[in-house]
């Protein structure tokens, strides 16, 4: 019986590995797919290393890419065939033995990332390579930390994501958490009772002044509140920040092993975000006494017994400060990426109002249509999930949520609320392991780390004659709140609600290529009406609705 079971055993691991592996060498050869009639995809460049960050030098012109490890890559020949790769710099230039960030302010290149040391401790640095006339780089350390304490775990996030300024006299730096959910992460007894320290789960903004002395900050909370250095506290790992065409900046986040939603935020100055409290709008649970994990049903089912020791019962962890406010995430109303594990019936559902997306699709490669030049997108964002469902690689992103994939993002500001809220719909899938994005004019530049590519998306560009509508991340807090258009995107018919301090005359509905498809009349005073879209293609459309105080625009989607 013993021989058989082993004989039994060894079979099905066997038939197992060749499945995987045939699905693995299938998707391998498998290249993403545009999901948008208006979207080209191909194959840019094969890289040598799993790729980190894709990132434009305006003034060069040129794409650089880079490493984990620390190498920087150019690449040449953008314009022409054939494209090729060349390094640029290393770890003997900027010291950076973990690179997470790489951005450019004007043609100065800006690296972030950490110093480790034994996966002990380590420090941040911010690393400036500053052009010069021969084309080399001269290196400038502007920031380095005192070296804080990592938990040699994967929830080391570090620092990671950088944004330049709109003025590009500043940046905007990511540091990230050292524990999954606020747990004691001691480095093996080397830090007792540590978590979170001062240095992680914050985002700062220092000023980008490359013949400064270095700055220097303390893991010391209350000097580094004096030194003014700290923009904002309680995010997780917001791995990308990137900035709207209004100079507003947001970041995504992924949350930890329990299925809390993933965050979309608009990151603003002295808030705080909930890291450790809260993740995707749901409170953590191992803060409140007599937390029993067995009978906490968003815990994977498939987490490992390492992992699964991260939760337990823990008096110990420490209490939300009393006054405390957190801003919350970004909500999505879908269609796409916004499925939550309901426990009740141990389902993923989708969900009209998630903060923001599947739990475990995490969130990068985050970016705007900053320059309008999109005809179908035209100042909207779009995100990347890192993650593939249905627990391929060992995740544990549901197989309902494909991931690896882009979305589109459209967001629209709730006054109500004080915050955005988004439509995410998929535009493109079946990558392998993004990490990010960049645009340049009407194109999107995607880079993997499980399949060392850079793809090109290749978008419709915006005629010139087409009339710009207002960037729907541009709305600020004023009257278009009292427009409500539901569903959108809409099937069959579109109603349209206008408060009553917006004196309508007209709505017309209009191709984004500026045709006008139809128009209705307000000729009683009505508060709201009734769009047939049933003929329509499926797309993108703008709806102009004439007001006594002026023109407003909209953006709908036939799906």
């Amino acid at each position: 019986m013993v021989q058989f079971l082993f004989t039994y055993q060894f079979k099905g691991i066997f038939l197992t590995f060749l499945l995987c592996f045939f699905l693995i060498d299938l998707k391998a050869q498998t290249a993403p797919r545009s999901l948008h009639q208006n979207i080209t995809i191909e194959k840019f460049l094969d890289i040598p290393v799993s790729g980190v960050r894709i990132a434009y030098d305006q003034v060069t012109k040129a794409l650089y890419f880079n490493s984990f490890t620390g190498d920087v890559y150019k690449i040449n020949q953008l314009t022409e065939q054939p494209v090729s790769w060349a390094p640029v710099a290393s770890l003997a230039n900027h010291g950076i033995n973990y690179l997470q960030g790489l951005a450019f302010a004007d043609s100065t290149m800006i690296l972030v990332g950490n110093h480790k040391e034994n996966g002990q401790r380590g420090y941040g640095l911010v690393v400036a390579g500053i052009l010069q006339r021969d084309g080399n780089r001269i290196w400038k350390t502007l920031l380095r930390t005192e070296p804080y304490p990592s938990s040699a775990t994967l929830y080391d996030h570090a620092f990671s994501g950088v944004c330049v300024s709109p003025n590009r006299d500043s940046l905007y730096i990511s540091s990230g958490s050292r524990t999954d959910h606020g747990e004691i992460e001691d480095t093996e007894g080397l830090y007792p009772n540590t978590r979170e320290v001062a240095l992680t789960t914050v985002i700062f903004k220092i000023p980008l002044n490359v013949k400064a002395p270095t700055i220097e900050l303390p893991n010391d909370s209350a000097a580094l509140d004096r030194l003014g250095y700290v923009f904002c506290r309680g995010v997780r790992n917001e791995f990308d920040i990137a900035l709207d065409s209004k100079g507003r900046l947001f970041g995504v986040e992924n949350s930890g092993d329990r299925d809390d939603p993933e965050e979309m935020n608009w990151l603003r100055k002295g808030r705080h975000y909930g890291f450790p409290w809260e993740m995707g709008g749901n409170q953590t649970p191992q803060q409140f006494a007599g937390y029993n994990p067995k009978e906490d049903k968003l815990l994977p089912p498939n987490l490992s017994d390492y992992q699964l020791s991260k939760f337990q019962n823990d008096p110990g962890f420490p209490k939300k400060p009393a006054g405390l406010i957190i801003t919350q995430p970004i909500r999505s109303t879908g269609p796409h990426a916004n499925y939550v594990h309901e426990p009740t019936n141990n389902q993923w559902v989708p969900s009209n109002s998630i903060s923001t997306f599947t739990g475990h699709r995490s969130p990068v490669g985050l970016v705007f249509d900053n320059d309008s030049t999109l005809a179908d997108f035209t100042g909207d964002a779009f995100v990347l999930a890192y993650s593939a469902g249905g627990n391929v690689r060992g995740g544990y992103l549901p197989a309902i949520d494909a991931g690896e994939d882009m979305c589109h993002v459209r967001l629209q500001y709730d006054r109500a609320a004080d915050n955005f809220t988004a439509q995410v719909t998929r535009i493109a899938d079946q990558f392998m392991g993004p990490t990010d994005a960049e645009k340049v004019g009407n194109i999107l530049y995607v880079i993997e780390d499980k399949r060392n590519a850079i793809w090109k998306l290749t978008f419709k560009k915006r005629e010139v004659t087409q009339p710009k509508p207002d960037p729907v991340t541009g709305f600020e807090p004023n009257e278009e709140s009292d427009i409500n258009i539901f569903p959108n995107p809409a099937t069959q018919q579109l109603t349209v609600e206008i408060g009553l301090t917006i004196q309508w005359t007209r709505l017309s509905l209009i191709t984004l290529s500026g045709i006008l498809i139809k128009q209705h009349l307000n000729l009683g005073g009505s508060t709201s009406a009734v769009l047939d879209i049933s003929p329509l293609p499926q797309g993108f459309y703008l709806l102009k609705i004439d007001t006594v105080q002026g023109e407003i625009n909209r953006k709908v989607i036939k799906y």
